[in-house]
């Protein structure tokens, strides 16, 4: 068997990489962005004091006497704490010290980051000098504010009370936002379930690598959010396919994210060749870095499609080894939770009002009125996930597509890709998940979710 070392388990105490064996008749053929420089503590701070389209950071700390700096949670690449520790400086420098900032992990819909996640992403001085918050989608920390655009708006208080607020977040392509980062770590990141209702039912995505502005979907209403209820300071994180930092974009939060965007697109592209891809059988889809969280999953396979082979083995990690997300995307289906949260919908005069002004933004569209449906009935709590005990069949069953993860289980998978097979050994899946029929050709993407795939002759 010939072994081939692949970027995997991101935010994992040991290496960042593992080595997986493939038959030796095979001919492996990797497909990766190219290797960048990764960027020096000067050129951090250098963006930070060269911000596009906004006054310094140092200048608009003057004044201030708290600050709210929301960064991305631990499903996200970042190292955040390269960043962190000069915005610290800079903001003690200016009086606005460590009790006075707050830290606000923009978790979205996803689960809390526990300590040791937060040390690993933050750094041991944030979390000894400042106030620490996992943002709860459906807590009491969140305020209500006007309707925007016919969107419902609902924002972490710990955010909208701050004199300074700043975001530090990856700028990575996204398969409904185009990309990460910028508005995106307010809505979803910071916002009650009403929001993020709207915004992953009633609106249009926008593709992955999209940089063309658009009216109406995702990013732009996020993006209108933002503006109101204001960031006066935007960290934009460019990471490459091995989670180093590779570039920092800083200042206004749409000037600012587009520049990062426009370099995140040149350091993650991924030139396939036509060629090299003909009599390929099976393509192994790695997702990290985005494999901590199963549910990121999906971006890695999205990828992996556009490949267009027989057969695809995705890589994942899954270190967290649990499938929750609050908005259900993961946790499954159950019958049950709908049926808890109609009432929730249908007696409050409030919810149905505001549910009834996001399906006419779904202009008659079928899908995203689904999904709007979906949405608004199938939010979980953490804390009520982590307390059920629901459970899916469909063990054993063959398919073209399968899952290599010691952490998953069965069950998840079935309940997230039912038409997918979960193999927790991987000198094994050879022979009897593909039911020895050893692939003769094969493209390996070893960061898949984070490649903007370009084909070439």
């Amino acid at each position: 068997m010939q072994e081939i070392t692949l970027p995997f388990g991101a935010w994992t105490d040991g290496p960042e990489n593992a080595s997986f064996s493939f038959p030796d008749e095979c001919e492996c053929i990797v497909f990766e962005p190219e290797i960048c420089p990764e960027i020096l503590a000067d050129e951090i701070l250098k963006a930070l004091n060269s911000p596009v389209d906004t006054h310094s950071l140092q200048s608009l700390a003057e004044n201030a006497k708290s600050a709210c700096i929301v960064v991305e949670d631990i499903t996200r690449p970042a190292p955040v704490s390269r960043i962190l520790n000069p915005v610290l400086d800079i903001l003690e420098k200016q009086g606005v010290l460590g009790q006075s900032i707050t830290v606000v992990i923009a978790c979205g819909a996803h689960r809390p980051m526990d300590d040791v996640e937060q040390k690993l992403k933050l750094g041991k001085r944030i979390l000894e000098s400042c106030n620490i918050i996992n943002h709860n989608f459906m807590g009491d920390a969140n305020r209500e504010l006007p309707n925007i655009q016919g969107g419902p708006v609902c924002i972490n208080r710990h955010y909208l009370d701050a004199d300074l607020k700043i975001t530090i977040g990856s700028v990575l392509p996204h398969n409904e936002m185009g990309f990460g980062g910028g508005a995106k770590l307010i809505v979803p990141g910071v916002s009650g379930w009403q929001t993020i209702t709207h915004m992953h039912g009633a609106l249009k995505p926008r593709l992955s690598g999209d940089l063309d502005e658009k009216v109406g979907d995702r990013r732009s209403w996020a993006e209108a959010v933002t503006q109101v209820v204001g960031l006066d300071f935007c960290i934009c994180a460019v990471v490459d396919h091995h989670r180093k930092l590779v570039g920092v974009r800083a200042g206004n939060f749409v000037a600012a994210h587009r520049a990062a965007c426009s370099v995140a697109r040149d350091v993650l592209k991924t030139r396939v060749s036509r060629s090299a891809m003909a009599g390929t059988d099976t393509a192994v889809i790695n997702a990290y870095p985005l494999d901590t969280d199963p549910v990121q999953m999906g971006k890695a396979i999205l990828v992996g499609k556009k490949l267009g082979v027989e057969r695809m083995v995705i890589i994942n990690a899954a270190s967290d080894g649990v499938h929750f997300h609050g908005m259900g995307m993961g946790c499954g289906v159950s019958v049950k939770r709908l049926l808890a949260n109609c009432p929730r919908l249908l007696l409050s005069f409030k919810n149905l009002i505001q549910f009834m002004r996001s399906v006419l933004s779904t202009r008659g569209n079928p899908k995203f009125l689904a999904r709007l449906i979906y949405f608004s009935l199938n939010r979980l709590s953490f804390d009520d996930w982590r307390g059920a005990t629901e459970k899916s069949g469909a063990k054993g069953r063959r398919s073209k597509t399968v899952i290599y993860s010691k952490n998953l289980k069965h069950d998840d998978i079935a309940k997230k890709y039912p038409d997918a097979v979960l193999s927790k050994d991987w000198n094994k899946i050879w022979e009897s998940v593909l039911e020895g029929k050893e692939p003769k050709k094969v493209v390996i993407l070893p960061s898949a979710p984070v490649q903007l795939i370009e084909f070439i002759d």
